[in-house]
């Protein structure tokens, strides 16, 4: 069996956009701009935002994470307001979301002082200097 074979016959439409040069030149640029839009290269992210994105994460897994476990685990809770066994399962899932979004739009500090260590003890320089966030945040005391 053929492709031709299973390809449906053309349609009136189909066969009006053939013949009508403006419509099948406008569905061709179309056609040109689709297959342009999924050509285009994703931009990796520099190594700063990387090590930032890092020690977000490790903040928001170490920190963040059991805080809305613990809320949720709550001696008060009743059936009442249970929302049943899908949001059981999808609990894990909503906390660590939750999570990623409180470390990344709350500025913490401790994220700016484990960003600024992790550059210094790999011995990378900052490739942008205004990407730090140390004017922003008050320095932590990690020595007590």
């Amino acid at each position: 069996m053929t492709l031709a074979a299973i390809q449906p016959a053309p349609t009136a439409e189909t066969i009006r956009l053939r013949t009508d040069p403006v419509r099948s030149r406008d569905a061709q640029r179309f056609a040109d701009h689709l297959s342009q839009a999924g050509a285009q290269p994703r931009v990796a992210p520099s190594r700063d935002q990387a090590v930032r994105t890092a020690a977000e994460q490790l903040v928001a897994s170490t920190l963040v994470l059991p805080l809305l476990a613990q809320m949720q685990d709550d001696p008060f809770r009743t059936d009442l307001f249970h929302g049943g066994s899908a949001e059981d399962m999808f609990a894990a899932q909503l906390n660590t979301h939750l999570a990623d979004r409180i470390v990344a739009k709350a500025n913490l500090p401790i994220v700016e002082q484990i960003y600024q260590s992790a550059l210094g003890r790999s011995g990378l320089a900052l490739t942008n200097p205004t990407s730090s966030r140390t004017d922003l945040a008050p320095a932590l005391n990690t020595h007590g």
